[in-house]
């Protein structure tokens, strides 16, 4: 069983191209659930078991700190979410192999193939489909940078999957995308390919609203007619800049909890990062919990503590 390395402040994922771009509706938690599996796939060199799966574990305290979920149910949102995404597929749209008739042509690829629930170790065990893995280590050269935390903190699956489309198209600063593709790929509610209003109102407005507001990304639109038929919106034109990555509204605008110490002390235990006064100052409100529930707290941990907020004053 593999762990998954954590540094909260920036885990940037190299999620493949054609992932970003496949077809596939999930719930939040099963895209943090495939977040945090792409992160170790990437990271950590998942081997292939006998069976032909890839195991990766996932635990439910860094689950905890990643994405601050509630943590009196957490062991049993993660079971649902592991149970619904073995059920779901991603579609890979193959339209060379499209028939004579318009009919598309496609591959769909189970998410995972097994899970294995442990929560007296706070732990469960995905098995990601062999295929889809092959899919997911294509990384050498056409693939979207994405951050975690940052997507992980999204509202809502549809932005998830919006914001990772502008990551692939940052650098270039500009891309454009049919209302029925972003329909079609992000398995939209029906109502939004048929009714503009229901598109804006319920997907387009909110998803812009909160990347901009909750993300390193300053997105603006515009949308383009058909003009075929002036009145109705084709497409949708997304200028996308990237701001300064000092600029972390995220960590800035919220109130930091015993899941932020727990990250803080996986921080200083494993070396990962420097915390700030701020996050040590929380950790040490925390402390006392964290002992009782079983965080080791060494005289080697203290000392890592105490020369932390040494170098914060320098």
């Amino acid at each position: 069983m593999s762990q998954l390395p954590i540094n909260k402040k920036v885990i940037v994922l190299r999620q493949a191209n054609a992932l970003t771009t496949a077809a596939y509706s999930l719930t939040r938690n099963e895209k943090r659930i495939v977040y945090m599996a792409i992160n170790a796939i990437n990271n950590n060199g998942i081997r292939r078991n006998e069976h032909g799966q890839y195991p990766v574990d996932i635990v439910h305290s860094k689950f905890l700190s990643l994405f601050d979920s509630d943590a009196t149910n957490i062991s049993r949102d993660i079971a649902n979410a592991t149970k619904s995404l073995n059920k779901k597929e991603v579609i890979f749209y193959l339209p060379e192999e499209d028939g004579d008739d318009g009919e598309k042509a496609l591959d769909g690829v189970s998410w995972t193939t097994k899970r294995s629930h442990r929560p007296r170790h706070g732990v469960t065990t995905i098995h990601f489909n062999s295929e889809l893995v092959e899919v997911i280590n294509k990384v050498d050269k056409e693939f979207t940078r994405v951050l975690m935390v940052e997507a992980g903190h999204l509202s809502n699956p549809y932005t998830m999957r919006l914001y990772e489309s502008l990551r692939q198209w940052v650098k270039k600063g500009i891309v454009t995308f049919t209302v029925s593709w972003l329909c079609e790929r992000y398995e939209l509610p029906p109502s939004y390919s048929l009714r503009m209003p229901d598109f804006r109102r319920r997907f387009l407005h909110p998803s812009i609203d909160e990347i901009n507001a909750k993300t390193r990304l300053a997105v603006t639109f515009e949308e383009i007619p058909d003009p075929e038929r002036p009145r109705k919106v084709k497409s949708i034109k997304f200028k996308i800049k990237e701001l300064d990555a000092k600029c972390d509204r995220l960590t800035s605008q919220k109130a930091l909890t015993l899941e932020d110490a727990i990250q803080t002390y996986s921080d200083l235990s494993n070396n990962t990062c420097l915390p700030s006064q701020t996050e040590i100052d929380n950790l040490k409100q925390h402390i006392g919990q964290l002992g009782m529930e079983g965080f080791a707290l060494t005289p080697e941990f203290f000392a890592q503590l105490k020369a932390a907020e040494t170098a914060n004053k320098k």
